[in-house]
């Protein structure tokens, strides 16, 4: 349908962009672009990035997260006490079914979604699934700071559960990416917290080894060389130590 006719020489261009599609014709000289339907841009960034990657998927203002209860399933309250969690906590509920809620908090202490753990074992499926509601997204990743005072460091970790270990039993704030790798919205979060400084504690695989070198180089560009840096080599996460080796660990910094 180009206004200048048929196109005989077949010079219409397009490119996969984050968000979407640009096109352009060389035929009438008009582009144009579409948006991918979804709201984070997640098949998008999977095609660039990684088709096996988990991406938070944005929920709408008016979405409601799916009802939860006290966690009384005997699976998921022995994962809880293997990684000395307290099944009351607000911060992990039972979902429907067989996954467990973790509540999601943003840089400013707002709750901002939620992730789910899945322990049905189904063949195929994902692990933990993230979302986000948009009117409090900030950054791909969920914070623990205290509500009055903020502490002078900062734990990075990988997952959900080892952050909030950090920051129920130490008197440093944390961090949980998520993921292996720093968005540059958390990167600006970190840098206007003034943190004194930060440790980088990611799972002790491949993945999380590769993932914490990658954190470390872009922090010591980025942010003032008075922050003290810090690339643990515990090759345990901090949800698998008790609370005194997490604390005496802690305390080595």
């Amino acid at each position: 349908d180009c206004s200048a006719g048929r196109d005989t020489k077949q010079r219409l261009y397009i490119k996969k962009v984050l968000g979407g599609l640009v096109g352009f014709c060389h035929n009438c000289g008009k582009g144009g672009f579409t948006r991918y339907l979804d709201t984070d841009g997640s098949s998008l960034r999977k095609w660039l990035f990684d088709k096996d990657a988990c991406y938070p998927k944005i929920l709408p203002n008016d979405d409601r997260c799916m009802p939860c209860t006290e966690v009384r399933s005997p699976e998921i309250l022995l994962w809880l006490s293997q990684h000395c969690v307290e099944h009351k906590s607000p911060r992990f509920t039972e979902g429907l079914g067989t996954r467990l809620r973790l509540q999601l908090q943003n840089a400013y202490g707002e709750d901002c979604g939620v992730q789910y753990r899945d322990f049905s074992g189904r063949k195929g499926a994902s692990k933990y699934k993230t979302y986000f509601t948009s009117s409090k997204f900030t950054d791909p990743a969920s914070w623990f700071t205290s509500q009055n005072t903020f502490p002078q460091s900062l734990v990075i970790t990988e997952d959900y559960t080892s952050a909030y270990r950090v920051f129920r039993d130490t008197h440093y704030a944390s961090l949980a990416l998520l993921r292996t790798t720093l968005s540059d919205k958390t990167l600006t979060h970190i840098a206007n917290k003034s943190f004194s400084k930060i440790v980088i504690w990611l799972d002790p695989d491949e993945a999380g080894r590769k993932g914490a070198e990658r954190i470390y180089r872009r922090l010591k560009y980025f942010l003032p060389s008075s922050i003290d840096l810090v690339l643990t080599d515990n090759d345990r996460e901090p949800k698998e130590l008790s609370t005194k080796e997490l604390r005496s660990f802690i305390d080595t910094f």
